[in-house]
C-alpha cells in the first residue's frame, strides 16, 4: 500500500506547539563500558547485517525485501512485531520491570544512485544505493535489539523499535504516525551517521537542530523559434535564468543575515538540446532550507511573488509546484541534556559536541510534533572513508557500528531507568499533518 499522490508531500503549519518533556528528576547514567562491550560482542552480527542491507538496497516505497529481512531477524530474537503499510516494521521489547515505553527509530530506504565504489558488499541493484547510511542505521538498531532483548532484566519498561520506510521523501514518519506507533510512547530517539565526521564522535544540539525542507519545481513556457531570430519567439531560457538568479535574493535580501537559509536549484532541463533552437519550455527544480519555522510563510509568499513577476516581465507562462516536505527537527532540551550525558559516558566528553546544527532535513521531526524526541549525528569516517552523504562512493568505517549500537541500546535502557518512578504527560502533545 503506497501513498496517494496528494499525500506525497505533507503539510505543516507556520507556528509550532512543541510537546515538552518534564524534568528528569533522577537521571541514571549506567556504566558505558558494559554497553560498549555488548556492542563489541554483537559487532560481527551487526556488520553482516549492514553488508546485507548495503548489498540489497531498495528505494522509497519499495522496501519489501528489506522489511522481510528485518522481520526475519526480529523473529530470531523472539521480538514480536507489527508490519505497517508500505513496508514499515515496529518491534516491541518488553522489560521485566514496569515503566514507560521509549522508541528507537532507524530509516530503511536507499537512494536512486549508481554505486561507483567497489566494496565487496557493493549494491547489486542497478541504479540504487545506500548512499545515506540507512543500511548502518537498520543494522545498529537490530544490534541494539539483540542486546536489549537478551537483557530484559535491565529494562524498567518497554522499548519500541521503529524501522521506518520512505524517509528520503519525508513521508515515512507520517505513515508511522497514522498507524499510531507512538501512541503509548513517552520519548523517541534517533541518530544519523556520517563519514564526514571521525568515528567515535557525536554531534548534537538542543531545540532547532536540522532545517525545514521545501521542494519546488518550476515550468517556464514560452514560444520557440530559431536561435538567429529571437525577436520572433518568447525565450523561456532567458526568463528561467533570471528567475534562478533572483531566487537567491530570498536569502541575501529578504532573510535576516543571522538566520540560516539556503536556496539551491538542483537541475534545469530544456525541451530541446540543439544550440540553434529557442526551446518551448524550461523546467528547473530544487530545495529551500531554513531553520526558523516562522520563515515558512515568508519564503512561500516571496517565492511566488518573484517568479510570477519575472514571468510577466519576460512574457512567459510560469507553472509552480511548491511543497513543504518537513519541519525542522526540534530536540527537546531535557532529552538533549540527558542524551549528552549518555553519549559522554560512552565516548568521553571530548568526543561529544553539543553545539552543532545542520541544514539537512529529516522527517524524524514529525515524531517530535507528537512527543518529545532527540536526534543526533555520529561520526563514521576515517582516513579511507571521507565522502559526504549521497555521494556515489559513500562508505563507512564499520567500527562505527559499535558506537551506534551502544548508543541506541544505552539511551533506551538509561531513559527507562531514569524515568521509572515519574508520572508522564507531555505538554502540547499533538500530531500535525494531513489526515
Amino acid at each position: 500500500m503506497g501513498l496517494k499522490q496528494e499525500d506525497e508531500y505533507p503539510v505543516f503549519p507556520a507556528t509550532e506547539v512543541r510537546p515538552a518533556h518534564s524534568k528528569i528528576l533522577n537521571a541514571v547514567i549506567s556504566d558505558g563500558n558494559w554497553y560498549r562491550k555488548q556492542a563489541e560482542y554483537v559487532f560481527t552480527y551487526v556488520r553482516e547485517l549492514r553488508r546485507y542491507f548495503h548489498n540489497n538496497p531498495e528505494q522509497v516505497m519499495e522496501e519489501r525485501g528489506t522489511s522481510e529481512k528485518i522481520c526475519e531477524e526480529l523473529e530470531k530474537l523472539q521480538i514480536p512485531y507489527t508490519i505497517i503499510p508500505s513496508y514499515g516494521v515496529v518491534g516491541i521489547i518488553e522489560g521485566e520491570m514496569p515503566g514507560r515505553t521509549a522508541a528507537l527509530r532507524a530509516d530503511m530506504d536507499a537512494l536512486p544512485i549508481q554505486e561507483l565504489g567497489n566494496p565487496p558488499y557493493k549494491s547489486k541493484n542497478d541504479g540504487c544505493m545506500h548512499a545515506c547510511g540507512h543500511d548502518a542505521h537498520m543494522a545498529m538498531l537490530l544490534g541494539a535489539a539483540k542486546i536489549l532483548a537478551g537483557h530484559r532484566e535491565k529494562l524498567c519498561g518497554n522499548v519500541k523499535l521503529i524501522f521506518q520506510q520512505a524517509e528520503e521523501i519525508g513521508a515515512g514518519a507520517l505513515i508511522m504516525l497514522r498507524a499510531g506507533v507512538l501512541d503509548d510512547c513517552s520519548a523517541i530517539f534517533g541518530l544519523h551517521q556520517s563519514a564526514e565526521y571521525p568515528t567515535g564522535s557525536f554531534f548534537m544540539d538542543e531545540k532547532d537542530f536540522t532545517a525545514a525542507n521545501v521542494i519546488f519545481k518550476v515550468k517556464v513556457s514560452g514560444g520557440g523559434g530559431h536561435g538567429s531570430q529571437p525577436q520572433l519567439s518568447v525565450d523561456p531560457v532567458v526568463a528561467a535564468s533570471a528567475m534562478i538568479q533572483s531566487l537567491q535574493t530570498l536569502v541575501s535580501r529578504e532573510t535576516d543575515p543571522e538566520e540560516m537559509a539556503v536556496v539551491t536549484v538542483g537541475y534545469i532541463n530544456s525541451s530541446t538540446s540543439r544550440c540553434n533552437i529557442i526551446t518551448e519550455e524550461v523546467e528547473f527544480g530544487g530545495t529551500i532550507r531554513y531553520r526558523k519555522t516562522e520563515l515558512c510563510e515568508v519564503f512561500e509568499h516571496s517565492f511566488y511573488r518573484v517568479l510570477r513577476n519575472i514571468g510577466a516581465a519576460y512574457r512567459v507562462e510560469v507553472g509552480i509546484e511548491y511543497h513543504n516536505v518537513c519541519v525542522p527537527v526540534y530536540n527537546d532540551p531535557v532529552l538533549a541534556d540527558f542524551t549528552r550525558q549518555v553519549l559522554e559516558s560512552l565516548a568521553g566528553k571530548e568526543q561529544v559536541s553539543d553545539r552543532m546544527k545542520t541544514a539537512a532535513a529529516e522527517d524524524f521531526a514529525f515524531y517530535q510534533q507528537q512527543l518529545p524526541g532527540m536526534y543526533f549525528f555520529m561520526g563514521s569516517g576515517d582516513a579511507e572513508h571521507t565522502k559526504p552523504l549521497h555521494n556515489p562512493y559513500y562508505d563507512i568505517n564499520e567500527d562505527a557500528l559499535i558506537e551506534g549500537t551502544a548508543a541506541y541500546s544505552k539511551l533506551a535502557a538509561d531513559y527507562l531507568l531514569s524515568t521509572k518512578e515519574q508520572d508522564y504527560e507531555p505538554e502540547g502533545k499533538r500530531f500535525v499533518g494531513k489526515s
